[in-house]
């Protein structure tokens, strides 16, 4: 269940569709430098309306096509990884109802809803153990550039002071 303030995607947001617009119209659109799918048309958005603030004001109002667009996504390339960037798994259920290959189409969350007891951190870090076994390319070079090498000086120093019993 998604639980929002108002009814988005409905009539109830007409009244804030032409302050938006003003409010959109005041600001550079560019074009994507990631293509995506839109949940208004269930298709990859096009330049042409990325950058159009209507196309954005509308997409307030325009029904959501959630499934149509994964569906878009499974069916051009079914072995397609899909990760969800953002808290909790609504997005990432969602999607997997929609697969027709249940074991090779996968749809990842990566945050949990609370950030308490290093939650976040285990999730990204079990998101990335799934994309990784899914297929995924990692750039772990990349992952650990901010690794520091005192840690393992430190446990080298740790494992040093303890006796493990082992005469070698």
């Amino acid at each position: 269940m998604l639980v929002t303030s108002h009814a988005f995607h409905s009539p109830m947001m007409e009244p804030m569709m032409k302050p938006f617009l003003v409010k959109v119209k005041s600001v550079k659109l560019n074009k994507p430098t990631i293509p995506f799918v839109s949940t208004a048309t269930a298709k990859w958005i096009a330049d042409e309306e990325a950058t159009n603030p209507e196309y954005w004001s509308n997409h307030v109002r325009a029904t959501v096509r959630f499934a149509e667009g994964i569906q878009t996504l499974w069916n051009e390339k079914p072995q397609r990884i899909l990760l969800e960037c953002g808290p909790r798994n609504t997005a990432s259920t969602l999607a997997k109802q929609q697969a027709k290959e249940p074991t090779k189409q996968v749809a990842i969350s990566s945050l949990n809803d609370t950030a308490e007891n290093f939650g976040e951190w285990e999730q990204i870090l079990f998101a990335l153990g799934q994309l990784w076994m899914s297929g995924a390319t990692i750039d772990w070079k990349n992952f650990y550039a901010l690794e520091k090498e005192e840690k393992l000086h430190y446990l080298h120093i740790l494992l040093k002071k303890r006796d493990f019993g082992l005469n070698l």
